[in-house]
């Protein structure tokens, strides 16, 4: 069960949010759907206010992120695989919306 502070310390984690999240995921390789969506709804949370939530520049660049994406995905069935290259193009995009605002250019797709 998640309340609203939950989400609202994922919106201020950013990359944070993949550390705690591999730090508390089991060592064996497979995980189960329920707990990956709960990790891919974390994740969403964490990189869906950048700009505004998450202070840390590092804690603004996926790096860990897609490392933990990349892991979940692992032995994941077809459709839990999309799902996980769906929250993977928001991270990046996000994370590129950022990087593109703090340079001081925004590239438009």
């Amino acid at each position: 069960m998640l309340y609203g502070w939950d989400v609202k310390a994922f919106n201020r984690a950013g990359d944070l949010a993949a550390v705690a999240v591999l730090r508390a995921l089991p060592t064996h390789d497979h995980i189960d759907p329920s707990k990956t969506r709960l990790v891919l709804y974390i994740i969403h949370e964490s990189f869906s206010c950048l700009d505004r939530c998450v202070q840390s520049p590092d804690d603004k660049d996926p790096r860990v992120t897609l490392l933990l994406l990349g892991k979940i995905s692992e032995g994941q069935d077809r459709r839990i695989r999309s799902e996980i290259e769906e929250v993977r193009g928001f991270v990046l995009k996000e994370a590129r919306v950022q990087e593109g605002a703090a340079s001081g250019t925004i590239n438009q797709e």
